[in-house]
């Protein structure tokens, strides 16, 4: 016969329990569910502000559907308030632009449109366009 040697049968290794470990990852769980929220945050800010009514959903979303952090009733009350803000800054260029473009003295305009459709100044305009 060959020649066997004895198969010894060995207790299977515990593990050790490392708390520090166990601690350390679950801080570094933290801190990565605590950036993704950031950034979160961050997209919703700046919605807020290219897209001012998308604003009031995440108002509504962080003060009333999350988990009433004070990071998050922050984040809402931040939201709302860049939405305004934005609002507010795009009527007011709005209406700057309108005043702009519509004359405030109508005799002036009709003035200035006489002068355009005068036979001589349509004349010089067929002239520049040739």
């Amino acid at each position: 016969m060959l020649d066997q040697q004895p198969v010894s049968v060995e207790t299977p290794i515990q593990p050790t329990k490392n708390l520090d470990a166990y601690k350390a990852l679950l801080e570094v769980d933290a801190h990565e569910r605590n950036f993704k929220k950031r950034s979160g945050y961050t997209g919703a800010y700046v919605a807020s502000v290219l897209i001012p009514p998308i604003g009031i959903y995440y108002c509504v979303k962080y003060l009333f559907f999350s988990d009433g952090t004070s990071e998050d009733i922050k984040a809402g009350v931040i939201s709302l308030a860049l939405t305004l803000a934005s609002l507010i800054l795009t009527i007011w260029l709005s209406a700057s632009m309108f005043k702009q473009l519509l004359p405030g003295d109508s005799s002036g305009s009709i003035d200035s449109l006489k002068n355009l459709t005068s036979p001589d100044s349509q004349k010089e305009i067929m002239k520049l366009y040739q």
